[in-house]
């Protein structure tokens, strides 16, 4: 018992040896400290019980006694009130020196009376576990996942329409993908082409486009679809048919803000199972182009989205003002802050060939390198690589 107006201590100090530094124990009742001792553990019992805030306002009178130990061992009750004040315990006493006892009976003096062996008892101290920080892990916990990507590397979220461009990766989920291009060489029919071969495959789709209606936007893609300046009614039908069943618009045209947008993607995901998400393009997120902290923030936020579930995000940039258009833009040439292009798992330059000669085909070339160089390509520097794809000019028109 604890008489009033007295500082709270801990019971069984008398029992400790004073030259003992490697570790004490640290229970939860006067019994089950004398149950420890009969095991051969140096034990103490908290004053107050488990639970938390007040109980444990021993703690501040006894801290300096416990700094003498490497290590505790909190072998509290096996209920809700003992295992919190486990928790705050290791939390003020530092959780690097903290192991959670977990007992196959309520507490110690139980498991003395039914018999547990010394070595059985010792054996539950062995493998006491840790407060590591769930985000501490040691390197042989991703043995499994390891293996996998070197021999069972994941099929992808979907593949490409350009056989060509399929043969050296796919897109993935938990991965953003930059596209970046002068105005009018087809950034937008790139990510439509590649939102419609998404939707072939099976994977959901949702489109940020502020720059063009929705209305306009899917006609576009319609017209990639069909593959035909020629387009039917019937043609209209089947395809939104088609796309009804599997892609979401974010209809807002104009400047929207990035949390908005988002929100809603999450909203996307959650409720309907959507993967793939395009946002075309930057500009139009409510951010002025001088604003690189909210861009920043912005990318740091789009980061967040893809590595918190399993989806892919294709980011429409614009560059910096060059002199002509004749070349194509790299990397580093994105408009904006240094950020953007630090935070991207692929990056895709595109460049039209021709671009004023509408009456023959337009290549649209893609270009791919690792992450340090300036054209374009995996951020893991696995592959380097330029393509070139043709649309016939009957596409090119909306």
């Amino acid at each position: 018992m604890v008489e009033s107006d007295c500082e709270p201590c801990l019971f069984g100090w008398q029992a400790i040896n004073p030259k003992e530094r490697n570790l004490v124990v640290i229970c939860e009742g006067e019994i089950d400290a004398m149950s420890l001792h009969q095991y051969g553990l140096p034990a103490l019992s908290v004053p107050f019980g488990g639970g938390t805030g007040a109980k444990q306002q021993w703690i501040e009178h006894e801290y300096e006694n416990l700094s003498r130990f490497g290590e505790i061992f909190l072998c509290m009750d096996m209920d809700a009130a003992g295992q919190s004040a486990a928790k705050e315990i290791a939390t003020r006493l530092g959780i690097h020196r903290c192991n959670f006892v977990k007992l196959p009976h309520k507490d110690a003096n139980e498991c003395l009376v039914n018999n547990i062996s010394v070595e059985q008892f010792q054996r539950l101290f062995m493998n006491a576990e840790t407060f590591d920080p769930t985000e501490l892990k040691r390197a042989g916990e991703f043995r499994q996942e390891v293996h996998a990507a070197f021999f069972s590397p994941a099929p992808g979220l979907f593949t490409s329409p350009w056989p060509t461009l399929e043969q050296n990766f796919r897109f993935r989920t938990h991965e953003l993908t930059l596209v970046n291009g002068v105005n009018g060489h087809g950034k937008s029919q790139f990510v439509g082409h590649l939102s419609l071969e998404a939707t072939y495959q099976g994977v959901s789709a949702c489109i940020a486009s502020m720059e063009l209606r929705p209305a306009i936007l899917l006609k576009r893609m319609i017209r990639q679809a069909v593959s035909t300046g020629d387009t039917s009614p019937e043609d209209v039908d089947r395809m939104m048919d088609l796309l009804d069943a599997r892609m979401w618009l974010f209809n807002v045209t104009g400047k929207a803000k990035g949390e908005r947008i988002l929100s809603v993607f999450k909203y996307a995901h959650k409720r309907y199972g959507v993967k793939l998400f395009v946002v075309d393009s930057l500009m139009m997120c409510g951010l002025n182009e001088d604003d690189y902290n909210g861009q920043k923030a912005f990318m740091e936020a789009l980061c967040e989205f893809k590595l918190t579930y399993p989806v892919h995000v294709l980011l429409v940039t614009h560059p910096r003002k060059g002199e002509n258009e004749e070349k194509p833009v790299g990397k580093m040439d994105v408009k904006g802050s240094g950020a953007i292009a630090k935070r991207l798992n692929f990056d895709y330059t595109i460049w039209t060939e021709n671009k004023l000669s509408v009456s023959q085909p337009i290549s649209l070339f893609l270009l791919f390198a690792c992450a340090h160089l300036c054209s374009i390509g995996l951020r893991s520097g696995e592959y380097v690589g330029k393509y070139s794809t043709i649309y016939p000019a009957s596409m090119m028109t909306c």
